[in-house]
C-alpha cells in the first residue's frame, strides 16, 4: 500500500491514477483545505482573491534616549469576505477578521555632520 498526500492537488491526483492503473493499493490524505477546494470546483464556486478591508489601529511611542524610540502598537482588519485566509467552512457565517500586533525598538543613526550649533 503506498500513501499519498495532497490527493486532490494536480500532481497528487495524477500520481493516485498513475498507480491504481498499474494496480497498486493506494492510500491518500486530504486536508481540509484540499476538501474544501475539491468542494468548490464540483459546485462551481468561486471566490476573488481580493477583498476589501477596513483597518483599525493604535500605537504608542516612547523616546527612551535622544536616538532610540520604543513603541507598541494594535491593529485589526475585517475582510469583506470569508475566504481571506484561503478557507471558509460550509456553516460559516461570519467574515474574516484578523488581528496585529508588534513591538517596535528604533535606533536613530546619528549623523554628526548634520547636527547644528544652534547658528
Amino acid at each position: 500500500m503506498i500513501l499519498v498526500t495532497g490527493g486532490t492537488g494536480l500532481v497528487g491526483s495524477h500520481l493516485i491514477w498513475h498507480l491504481l492503473q498499474k494496480g497498486e493499493k493506494v492510500l491518500y490524505h486530504v486536508s481540509p483545505n484540499e476538501k474544501l477546494r475539491a468542494r468548490q470546483e464540483r459546485d462551481n464556486i468561486s471566490y476573488s482573491p481580493l477583498t476589501m478591508v477596513i483597518p483599525a489601529g493604535i500605537g504608542v511611542k516612547v523616546g527612551i534616549r535622544n536616538f532610540i524610540d520604543l513603541g507598541f502598537e494594535i491593529g485589526g482588519r475585517y475582510a469583506f469576505n470569508d475566504y481571506l485566509d484561503g478557507f471558509t467552512s460550509p456553516t460559516s457565517t461570519a467574515n474574516d477578521i484578523y488581528y496585529i500586533s508588534s513591538f517596535v525598538l528604533v535606533y536613530r543613526i546619528r549623523n554628526r555632520d548634520f547636527i547644528l550649533d544652534g547658528d
